[in-house]
């Protein structure tokens, strides 16, 4: 009975009812995101939960365990997840065919990858930080321009458009290579990266023990690219709060998480 429960049956009861669950489940296009119960992560997981068919999954331990306590939101709470249950994947109804798992070698478990029997698709991301995190998850995702600025409005972070200074440029100022294509026209963008920063996010060691508050982080850079388009207007450098999309903060956020909110085992 408790292996029927934990298939996670009220996770696509009450995700399928959100029109990009049921497009992504029919095309088998849904994502697991497995990150560390650290506070500022799963802020910024949750929101890709409510903006993406995505199944989150939590762990929390010293890296070096072979049994860290898994959990999975199902909408409402936290399922206890074994580690047997997560490498057979025997607590979906449906597998995911992309995995993103959150964490470095000091951080994420070495049995959190071991899922590849069963996953076609594995992306790692090392950092934790808000600014990185949302950038490589933006560019896994593929994040539009609408995303971007509501992340950045969100995090209080300066989006860079890393083609700005090629869009000003004329077809015509670059020299001709051969074949009579411009240099310019060549595909050779720049990757999206994140600068240098010097932002300090507080880091709990998990969802047990002690209350945590979120401290105001400073203004960091995510940086992004846009595809090659005629001239726009000019952006202004901060997204502003009135200008990003409009999202219903989740129960979860208007009550804000508490330690006590991950059952225990």
């Amino acid at each position: 009975m408790l292996g029927k429960w934990m298939k996670l049956s009220l996770v696509l009861v009450f995700l399928f009812s959100i029109g990009h669950w049921a497009q992504a489940a029919a095309g088998n296009r849904i994502t697991m995101l497995v990150v560390p119960a650290r506070y500022s992560v799963l802020q910024v997981a949750f929101d890709i939960v409510r903006q993406y068919p995505v199944v989150l999954v939590s762990y929390q331990g010293e890296a070096a365990s072979d049994n860290p306590r898994l959990h999975a939101w199902n909408g409402r709470d936290w399922i206890p997840v074994s580690v047997q249950d997560y490498r057979e994947a025997n607590f979906l109804q449906i597998r995911p065919t992309r995995t993103i798992l959150v964490g470095d070698e000091k951080l994420l478990p070495p049995v959190m990858a071991s899922i590849s029997t069963w996953c076609p698709r594995i992306d790692a991301i090392p950092s934790i930080d808000t600014a990185g995190l949302v950038n490589r998850l933006g560019r896994i995702l593929g994040f539009k321009q609408r995303d971007w600025e509501w992340y950045a409005s969100r995090y209080n972070l300066k989006l860079k458009d890393l083609n700005e200074d090629r869009r000003k440029d004329s077809w015509y100022d670059h020299p001709f290579v051969e074949g009579g294509i411009p240099a310019a026209a060549q595909d050779d963008f720049p990757e999206a990266t994140v600068g240098e920063q010097s932002i300090q996010t507080p880091e709990p060691s998990g969802l047990q023990g002690s209350s945590m508050t979120e401290t105001p982080m400073p203004s960091v850079a995510v940086e992004y690219q846009r595809p090659e388009a005629a001239p726009a207007p000019a952006a202004s450098d901060i997204v502003t709060t009135n200008e990003a999309s409009t999202i219903v903060p989740l129960e979860w956020e208007e009550k804000a998480i508490t330690p006590d909110e991950i059952p225990a085992d």
